[in-house]
């Protein structure tokens, strides 16, 4: 029997953690990533490789907001080379508004950070960042996510059993048209 490294046992926690999310369709999901670091788009990369995350775009810069449509989640830069992050957040909020968006900085300052949450973000990340906290914070926010688009299809589903004959998919005697 050989020892197992640090590293290596992270990893396996990670895969058994994430392994169970799979079934809840975390694997499924469309990341946007906008930074203007490569290094940094590769380190999530590799995060992302590790946990089976393959459904993802990294980008270091954007021509149109519209390049941003159709994803479930988003991680985006604050100081980016031709654009501010604080904006393409709220604008992507404008037009996703259940979207994850995790904004991702060097700037440790509170009042900067309040004020990109503000701004749309569910959460905001500080470079340099450890895998662990980065894969934790994903995780919380993607599951917080899946149970608010679960809970919005249930409450459709009761909306249409209160009304629908369960038989017949007829309206009831109680539904006014």
């Amino acid at each position: 029997a050989r020892n197992i490294s640090e590293k290596e046992m992270i990893y396996i926690l990670n895969r058994s953690i994430m392994n169970k999310e799979k079934q809840r369709g975390i694997e499924n999901l469309k990341y946007f990533i906008l930074d203007d670091s490569k290094f940094i788009l590769e380190t999530i990369k590799g995060y992302f490789g590790l946990i089976g995350i393959g459904n993802a775009i990294y980008r270091t810069e954007i021509e149109t907001i519209e390049e941003t449509d159709g994803y479930d989640c988003y991680i985006i830069d604050l100081v980016l080379k031709d654009s501010s992050g604080k904006q393409i957040i709220s604008k992507i909020r404008e037009r996703n508004r259940e979207a994850v968006i995790i904004a991702i900085s060097s700037v440790d300052n509170g009042k900067i950070i309040a004020e990109t949450l503000k701004e749309g973000a569910n959460d905001y990340m500080i470079k340099p960042f450890f895998e662990e906290v980065f894969l934790a914070r994903l995780d919380m926010n993607v599951k917080n996510y899946i149970l608010l688009k679960e809970a919005v299809e249930n409450a459709h589903r009761m909306s249409l059993m209160s009304i629908l004959d369960g038989l017949t998919q007829i309206y009831n005697h109680n539904h006014n048209i």
